[in-house]
Protein backbone atom coordinates (compact mmCIF):
# COMPACT_ATOMS: atom_id res chain seq x y z
CA UNK A 1 0.00 0.00 0.00
CA UNK A 2 1.22 3.47 -0.86
CA UNK A 3 0.00 6.55 0.89
CA UNK A 4 0.85 9.68 2.78
CA UNK A 5 0.19 10.81 6.31
CA UNK A 6 -0.17 14.56 6.58
CA UNK A 7 -0.34 16.08 10.06
CA UNK A 8 -1.39 19.63 10.87
CA UNK A 9 -0.27 20.81 14.27
CA UNK A 10 -0.50 24.18 15.93
CA UNK A 11 -1.96 26.17 18.78
CA UNK A 12 -5.68 26.80 19.09
CA UNK A 13 -6.88 29.36 16.61
CA UNK A 14 -3.90 29.04 14.27
CA UNK A 15 -6.03 27.98 11.28
CA UNK A 16 -5.56 24.21 11.24
CA UNK A 17 -9.24 23.42 10.70
CA UNK A 18 -9.58 26.07 8.00
CA UNK A 19 -6.63 24.66 6.06
CA UNK A 20 -7.83 21.08 6.49
CA UNK A 21 -11.35 21.92 5.27
CA UNK A 22 -9.93 23.73 2.23
CA UNK A 23 -7.63 20.82 1.40
CA UNK A 24 -10.47 18.30 1.81
CA UNK A 25 -12.65 20.34 -0.54
CA UNK A 26 -9.82 20.61 -3.09
CA UNK A 27 -9.40 16.84 -2.99
CA UNK A 28 -13.13 16.36 -3.54
CA UNK A 29 -12.87 18.66 -6.57
CA UNK A 30 -10.11 16.35 -7.86
CA UNK A 31 -12.53 13.44 -7.60
CA UNK A 32 -11.18 11.97 -4.35
CA UNK A 33 -13.55 10.33 -1.90
CA UNK A 34 -13.01 12.14 1.41
CA UNK A 35 -14.06 10.76 4.81
CA UNK A 36 -14.34 13.38 7.55
CA UNK A 37 -14.66 12.09 11.10
CA UNK A 38 -16.24 15.36 12.27
CA UNK A 39 -19.11 14.88 9.79
CA UNK A 40 -19.45 11.20 10.73
CA UNK A 41 -19.89 12.09 14.39
CA UNK A 42 -22.82 14.40 13.61
CA UNK A 43 -25.03 11.43 12.74
CA UNK A 44 -23.37 8.31 14.16
CA UNK A 45 -22.94 7.16 17.75
CA UNK A 46 -20.25 4.55 17.13
CA UNK A 47 -16.69 4.83 15.82
CA UNK A 48 -16.46 4.06 12.11
CA UNK A 49 -15.82 0.42 11.30
CA UNK A 50 -13.40 -0.58 8.57
CA UNK A 51 -16.21 -1.86 6.38
CA UNK A 52 -17.85 1.58 6.51
CA UNK A 53 -14.79 3.60 5.48
CA UNK A 54 -12.57 1.30 3.44
CA UNK A 55 -13.48 2.81 0.06
CA UNK A 56 -12.38 6.37 0.80
CA UNK A 57 -9.23 7.90 -0.69
CA UNK A 58 -8.65 10.49 2.03
CA UNK A 59 -9.33 10.35 5.78
CA UNK A 60 -9.64 13.52 7.83
CA UNK A 61 -9.56 13.00 11.58
CA UNK A 62 -8.33 14.79 14.70
CA UNK A 63 -6.88 14.16 18.12
CA UNK A 64 -7.70 14.09 20.89
CA UNK A 65 -11.09 12.86 19.91
CA UNK A 66 -14.20 14.68 21.03
CA UNK A 67 -15.54 11.50 22.56
CA UNK A 68 -15.11 10.62 26.24
CA UNK A 69 -11.45 9.65 25.89
CA UNK A 70 -10.56 12.99 24.34
CA UNK A 71 -12.44 14.82 27.08
CA UNK A 72 -10.58 12.79 29.72
CA UNK A 73 -7.21 13.63 28.14
CA UNK A 74 -8.02 17.35 27.86
CA UNK A 75 -9.31 17.41 31.45
CA UNK A 76 -6.21 15.69 32.80
CA UNK A 77 -3.78 17.91 30.88
CA UNK A 78 -5.53 21.09 32.01
CA UNK A 79 -5.43 20.27 35.73
CA UNK A 80 -3.44 22.64 37.91
CA UNK A 81 -3.82 20.76 41.18
CA UNK A 82 -1.13 18.18 40.50
CA UNK A 83 2.66 18.39 40.26
CA UNK A 84 2.63 15.20 38.16
CA UNK A 85 3.10 17.17 34.96
CA UNK A 86 5.48 19.77 36.36
CA UNK A 87 8.79 19.63 34.51
CA UNK A 88 10.73 21.54 37.16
Amino acid sequence: MNGKLIVFDGIAGSGKSTIIRAKAEAMRTEGKRVFELSRWELTETHPPRFEEVRDFDVYVTYEPTRRWIGAAIRNELSRDDSKAYDSS
